[in-house]
């Protein structure tokens, strides 16, 4: 699959969610394009043609996660007031899962 066909499948996705209304098509398109990139190289593809339709909602939630992580980036924790919140480091075991089936070992 080409890499706009599958920029194009993740931002309809995103943006059918009521959370990304408000959210410029530019900063999605670059943070849909760094997405696929990660996932790019976590599986070793070779090519773009590498990418299925399986790998629409990792990037997808990839992307989520990127979303709601802006404005925090390295921030792992923060406490205010007794209120205690914790960042995501590294991608979620279960993207991770989903993203080992498609993994070619280098």
């Amino acid at each position: 699959m080409e890499k706009q066909e599958i920029m194009k499948r993740v931002l309809l996705k995103i943006k059918s969610r009521p959370d990304t209304r408000y959210i410029s098509e530019k900063y999605l398109a670059e943070v849909i394009d760094d997405a696929i990139c990660d996932v790019y190289d976590y599986i070793n593809a070779r090519s773009y043609n590498d990418l299925s339709d399986a790998l629409i909602t990792p990037i997808k939630d990839l992307c989520i996660i990127r979303i709601n992580l802006t404005g925090a980036e390295g921030i792992t924790s923060s406490s205010k007031a007794g209120t205690s919140e914790n960042y995501i480091d590294d991608i979620p075991k279960a993207i991770k899962t989903k993203l080992r089936k498609h993994r070619r070992l280098p």
